[in-house]
């Protein structure tokens, strides 16, 4: 006969529910943080003529099960002609300013992943 005996199995489950949703926050913060930095820097960056490109650049963010994405961009029709226009002579901002200013940012971006990371490791072991 084989009698095997789990302890603390409460305490187990009480941490597994609880991943989820640390992750799930974690994550959003550091998507928003990154997406935050880089809209700020895109805008600095965006050619102006009227202002109008540069006051559409805004983050979004999309989520669905298992996924979580952030965007930052524009909807302005013109946007992507303005974006890849390395041959426009703007007298303000430039071409690539999207590209730019994740580039620019990176160091940033992956400081938040690992503030996140770490931020998960400590709240789950709270649950010893």
């Amino acid at each position: 006969m084989i009698d095997i005996k789990m302890k603390n199995m409460d305490q187990l489950m009480k941490v597994y529910g609880k991943v989820g949703q640390i992750v799930q926050k974690e994550m959003k913060d550091a998507l928003n943080k990154s997406a935050a930095v880089v809209e700020r820097a895109a805008k600095k960056k965006t050619p102006v003529d009227s202002g109008h490109l540069r006051r559409s650049i805004q983050k979004s963010r999309k989520a669905k099960a298992g996924e979580s994405k952030v965007f930052v961009g524009s909807d302005v029709r013109y946007a992507l002609k303005q974006h890849e226009g390395e041959h426009f002579k703007h007298r303000t901002g430039e071409a690539k300013f999207l590209d730019k200013a994740l580039r620019e940012n990176e160091r940033k971006v992956m400081a938040f992943f690992k503030q996140m990371i770490n931020n998960i490791i400590k709240k789950l072991a709270k649950y010893k």
